[in-house]
């Protein structure tokens, strides 16, 4: 279970000239969490990584590290060195360290064991697949046992299978070893399945943060809603006038000032049954679930329904209570949408 704070940013800015790569981060990592750095690209999430591990300092605010707590981090690709076996790539820290020989002999072989790499000990870098490389440099990191692990994207390049393997394999160590896990990505679905806290970057600003499930269920900005839809962000632009307002073909009563509004239904917010319809163009099946795409009266749809529709056609209905509303520069609207 997390505990104290292990890492605490406040106000941290970093500039490179005139440019804030960074501006006014305040954070906090308890002890033996899962936190996701997220973020499309360019907006701020190496750096901020690279700031935690100490290899940038920024010009301003403040970085706390717990006492006595070791880090090591896994950068993007595998920078192993290639005229080192795999063997002494993994013990190159501890070279440096001081361990003997025999220490040094016995923490290899242990790590090597625990990522099933006990085999490509001897060959040399070249000789390896990608996903034996990064499991050389998962191995050369954790060989230690650091109490904090850095991970700057290191299975990015990587296919979905294999990718998904070794992240699965760095949650077990993470828990076996009580490890601190703080990783950077652009990919919500890992933010989604793997931390306990996402802080959301852009432009330099954590923009919103906490459970990835509140961000996903309950955003307070139309920027994070979008980040984290589950296929894709169905977003639809609704004029209420006088209390009234038309969405995919049906009109509604509302509670909320005249204006232009933007509201997300995302595909799980439909159902099978209701009044609105619904031209099928594709299906696919997703994980248990049937994914249709289609089109309202010009407006696409994207449906995530429990039952197969049959025929090119469908109505369909939306639960309200999951339907998300934001004002012109993007914040949540919280009044009653439907009356």
């Amino acid at each position: 279970m997390a505990g104290m704070d292990v890492i605490e940013l406040q106000q941290v800015t970093l500039k490179y000239g005139n440019l804030a790569a960074l501006h006014n981060i305040s954070l906090t990592v308890k002890e033996k969490s899962c936190c996701a750095i997220a973020g499309p690209s360019g907006s701020g999430k190496t750096t901020l990584l690279r700031v935690i591990a100490g290899l940038l300092h920024p010009q301003s605010g403040n970085m706390h590290i717990a006492d006595g707590k070791t880090i090591a981090m896994i950068f993007q690709g595998a920078a192993l060195f290639p005229h080192t076996r795999v063997k002494d790539n993994i013990a190159y820290g501890l070279y440096n360290a001081g361990y003997k020989k025999d220490e040094i002999a016995e923490m290899v072989k242990h790590t090597a064991e625990k990522l099933h790499i006990s085999h490509l000990l001897n060959r040399y870098p070249s000789t390896l697949s990608g996903g034996e490389k990064q499991r050389v440099d998962i191995a050369r990191a954790i060989v230690r046992k650091p109490d904090i692990l850095l991970m700057d994207e290191p299975f990015a390049s990587l296919d979905p299978a294999l990718r998904n393997t070794l992240l699965e394999e760095i949650m077990r160590i993470k828990e076996e070893y009580g490890m601190t896990l703080v990783m950077v990505t652009h990919d919500q679905s890992d933010a989604m399945r793997m931390a306990d806290t996402v802080f959301l970057l852009h432009d330099g600003e954590i923009v919103e943060s906490g459970a990835p499930g509140k961000l996903f269920d309950d955003p307070e900005l139309l920027f994070s809603a979008s980040f984290f839809g589950s296929l894709i962000p169905d977003e639809y632009q609704i004029h209420v006038k006088n209390g009234r307002f038309t969405l995919l073909s049906l009109d509604y009563h509302c509670d909320i000032p005249d204006g232009t509004y933007t509201v997300l239904v995302r595909p799980s917010s439909f159902v099978s049954k209701g009044t609105i319809p619904v031209l099928i163009d594709s299906l696919s099946r997703y994980e248990d679930r049937y994914l249709v795409t289609g089109s309202c009266e010009g407006e696409r749809v994207s449906l995530l329904l429990d039952e197969r529709p049959k025929g090119s056609a469908l109505f369909v209905g939306v639960l309200e209570e999951k339907v998300l509303l934001f004002d012109q520069n993007g914040k949540r609207v919280r009044e009653k949408i439907f009356l």
